[in-house]
């Protein structure tokens, strides 16, 4: 019969662990090695750890389990196979875990493994970053699951939300992380406070992104009272990330600058995400609306190094049109026309960037009282707008070119780009 150290060790490897893959706090890799060679006794809280890792139980690892002790003849048992696929996606194996779940995401015979078996090819799938194939994977997996297990459906739900939130379909995130609030809110019962901070901040995100900023902060302050009562945190940074940029919007810049600058304080700065270069040019926009120049050209310089280090082109283009937007409010206008050349050499995938660079460089044009180049500048925004249905930077086109044709002295024709800016606005604001 086998001892403890070998089935912990064939259990190990049949998983792809190291040793180091089971070690923990106050549980060393060397220990480890003791424990698979017989040379020490593991205590009962150590098996215990062992066990959770390995997708196994105790009584498995001390040879009380049914039936034979071969590791073959334990991995039988589907429970089984799912627990240890959750040991295996918690220590990133997932090409194993991929295998082992894959027989059992087509069980004809146990519809339950099935709805667990998706629901983790789903997250191997998102933590890989194919997040279309892991919808697909959500989506079956609610065919499979049974209706009274709530807190599996809000999980669901939530990883859908997170998966359109994350192909950039913020109307699909909202609708399922509306869905999965709404089951929340039927439960009687304690429930994860991380599903439900993931809920909240799909929410926040998928409003902030469509522009209903309102809502948007509202779902913020829930987390933000969530976290601070329950003491159990989740992404904490950006959701002051979006608290900042949701009061930019609503014209609360003061607001917006604290809130930005207690993210900037929680944001790991050595991570190659944009988040850094998000609240550095987020903070450029704000104190450029409270009239501190100065601030918000330092704070958009140091947005663009970062953005320009980790190759985040669209942030480089953004914080570019915001440099400009920032010199020409201090009357540096030839500064200003140099950013928006810059912006607009690498805005050529970024279609609304480049639409907002070409407006910016009508305004600057016009500024200098060259209204000929302004002209063409802003022919050339209204016939981009048009192209790729860019409403609202159209209406700002409508409203320069209007500038411009009253500074030429063409009031009739000047008057009516007036009239169709407004009636594009009304007809944006109606529709939404």
């Amino acid at each position: 019969m086998r001892t403890v150290g070998e089935r912990i060790k064939l259990q190990r490897k049949s998983l792809g662990f190291t040793q180091g893959d089971l070690s923990g706090p106050n549980l060393s890799h060397s220990m480890i090695s003791l424990i698979e060679r017989n040379h020490t006794k593991p205590s009962l809280k150590t098996l215990e750890h062992i066990a959770s890792k390995l997708g196994v139980s105790v009584s498995y690892l001390l040879g009380e389990a049914e039936g034979n002790d071969s590791v073959e003849v334990e991995t039988n048992n589907k429970e089984r196979v799912i627990s240890m696929c959750i040991a295996l996606i918690n220590s990133k194996k997932y090409e194993n875990a991929y295998k082992a779940l894959e027989p059992l995401a087509h069980d004809e015979n146990n519809f339950t493994i099935r709805g667990k078996a998706l629901k983790l090819l789903s997250e191997i799938s998102m933590n890989r970053g194919e997040y279309e194939e892991a919808i697909r994977y959500l989506n079956d997996c609610l065919v499979y699951i049974t209706p009274f297990d709530l807190n599996y459906h809000i999980e669901v739900y939530s990883s859908l939300a997170t998966c359109y939130r994350q192909l950039e379909n913020y109307s699909s995130c909202i609708d399922h992380a509306l869905y999965a609030s709404i089951l929340l809110r039927t439960q009687y019962h304690e429930f994860d406070k991380i599903v439900h901070l993931k809920v909240l901040y799909n929410l926040a995100y998928g409003y902030c992104k469509t522009n209903q900023f309102m809502r948007g902060i509202v779902h913020i302050k829930e987390a933000l009272s969530l976290m601070e009562t329950s003491s159990v945190f989740y992404q904490e940074d950006r959701f002051y990330m979006l608290k900042g940029l949701a009061e930019l919007h609503l014209g609360q810049p003061k607001d917006g600058i604290q809130s930005t600058l207690y993210a900037l304080s929680r944001i790991d700065r050595s991570s190659p995400d944009s988040n850094y270069s998000d609240c550095l040019l987020h903070l450029g926009i704000l104190y450029r609306q409270v009239g501190e120049l100065s601030k918000s050209q330092d704070y958009l310089k140091k947005s663009l190094t970062i953005a320009k280090t980790h190759h985040q082109e669209h942030h480089v283009v953004d914080t570019y049109y915001e440099l400009a937007a920032t010199a020409y409010e201090q009357q540096n206008l030839e500064e200003a026309e140099e950013y928006c050349q810059q912006g607009i050499l690498y805005s050529h995938s970024f279609k609304e960037s480049k639409a907002k660079l070409l407006a910016m460089m009508a305004r600057i044009k016009f500024k200098q009282s060259s209204l000929g180049e302004s002209l063409i500048y802003i022919n050339d925004c209204e016939k981009f707008c048009k192209e790729f249905n860019i409403s609202y930077i159209l209406s700002h086109c409508y409203a320069i070119k209007a500038q411009i044709l009253e500074e030429q002295q063409n009031y009739a024709e000047a008057n009516n780009m007036l009239k169709k800016s407004n009636n594009l606005l009304s007809s944006m604001y109606s529709s939404s």
